[in-house]
C-alpha cells in the first residue's frame, strides 16, 4: 500500500526533473514498491525528529507537576494557588510545544521525503546542509510548504466529502505534491551550486 504510493510518487518525481508534467503515469506494483522503501525510511526520520520532541514535551509536563506537587505539599494555603498556576502553565507550554512539534515535522518532511525521492534512506545524516537549505531559500521552501500543505488539505476534504474522494482527489493530490517536491528540488539545487 504506502510503499507503492511512495514508489509511484517517487516515479513522479523524477518524471517532474525531466520536464515530463504531462501525464500521469499508471502504477507499476512491482517496481514502485520497491522504490518506495527510500522514502519510507526517509519518513521515519521524521518519527525520530518527533520522539525527540515528545521526550521534551514529556520532560517539561513531569517537571511542571512535580513542581505543582512539591509547592502544594510544602505550602499548604499559598501553594495550592501556586500549584494550580504550574498546572496552568505545564498545559500552556505543552500546547506550544505540541504545535512547534507539529510545524517542525511537517517542515523537516517535505525535505525528508525530497531526500527520499533521491534515494537517501537517513537525511537526518545531511541535518547540518538541511538547515544550510533552508535558511538561504527559505522564499522557495516556503512556497513548497504551502502548495504541499494546500494539497493535503484538498485531498482530505475530497475524501471526507465523498469516498469518491479516496481515488480521485488523493491521487491527484500526490501527483501536485510530487511535482511541487520536485520544483523544490530544482531550487535547492541551484542554491546548493551557487553556495
Amino acid at each position: 500500500g504506502m510503499l507503492v504510493l511512495l514508489g509511484w510518487q517517487r516515479r513522479i518525481y523524477h518524471e517532474a526533473l525531466k520536464g515530463n508534467t504531462n501525464t500521469i503515469p499508471p502504477l507499476n506494483f512491482g517496481s514502485d514498491l520497491s522504490n518506495g522503501i527510500a522514502p519510507f525510511l526517509a519518513l521515519l526520520n521524521q518519527l525520530i525528529v518527533m520522539m525527540i520532541f515528545l521526550a521534551l514535551i514529556a520532560f517539561v509536563l513531569c517537571c511542571g507537576f512535580a513542581l505543582v506537587i512539591g509547592i502544594t505539599v510544602i505550602h499548604q494555603g499559598i501553594g495550592s494557588i501556586l500549584g494550580a498556576l504550574g498546572l496552568i502553565l505545564s498545559y500552556i507550554l505543552f500546547f506550544f510545544g505540541t504545535m512547534v512539534m507539529s510545524i517542525l515535522t511537517n517542515l523537516l518532511g517535505i525535505e525528508f521525503s525530497r531526500r527520499g525521492f533521491k534515494g537517501d534512506s537517513f537525511p537526518l545524516a545531511k541535518f547540518k546542509e538541511i538547515i544550510w537549505l533552508l535558511r538561504n531559500n527559505t522564499k522557495d521552501f516556503f512556497l513548497t510548504f504551502v502548495g504541499v500543505m494546500v494539497n493535503g488539505m484538498i485531498g482530505n476534504i475530497g475524501m471526507m466529502l465523498c469516498y469518491l474522494g479516496m481515488f480521485v482527489t488523493i491521487p491527484l493530490s500526490m501527483v501536485m505534491t510530487a511535482r511541487l517536491k520536485a520544483q523544490w528540488e530544482l531550487s535547492a539545487q541551484a542554491k546548493l551550486a551557487e553556495g
